[in-house]
């Protein structure tokens, strides 16, 4: 009967657990985490800058229907035309600003989490318990 380290939470557990008594986390070998995170840092990024993306798009034709709309009354479009011109932008300046994701601990077991600003709760990946994300950060539920 030995002793082996939780490969989500990294606390001490019995070889033979199944789930771990610390983060709750199911312990198949199918479950187990890749190596460290690694290659969970670059698809995170990936996922925020598309979603950004695609958000910002939709954004951004709002924008210039607006702008255009409005700059069709004449003194509109001293309001308008800007209004235009960032629904043009906008697609490119929300991945970079951060606008479509947020970024933080899990606070079940306090793992690094990404996740999409525009969804109002996501699952842990590493703890597989529910958090909402409430003005930028995420909160438990229990």
């Amino acid at each position: 009967m030995g002793i082996k380290a939780c490969p989500y939470c990294a606390e001490e557990i019995q070889e033979e657990a199944v789930i771990c008594k610390h983060c709750k986390s199911s312990l198949k070998e199918t479950d187990a985490p890749k190596e460290a995170g690694v290659t969970t840092a670059k698809s995170d990024k990936a996922f925020g800058a598309a979603t950004g993306f695609f958000g910002g798009l939709g954004c951004g034709i709002w924008l210039i229907i607006f702008g255009l709309l409005i700059s069709l009354t004449g003194i509109g479009a001293i309001i308008g035309i800007p209004l235009a011109l960032a629904g043009l932008l906008m697609p490119f300046i929300a991945p970079v600003m951060g606008l479509a994701q947020v970024s933080g601990q899990c606070p079940h077991c306090t793992k690094h989490l990404v996740a999409s600003s525009i969804k109002g709760a996501v699952t842990c990946k590493y703890c597989k318990k529910r958090v909402v994300i409430d003005k930028g950060k995420f909160v438990r539920v229990d």
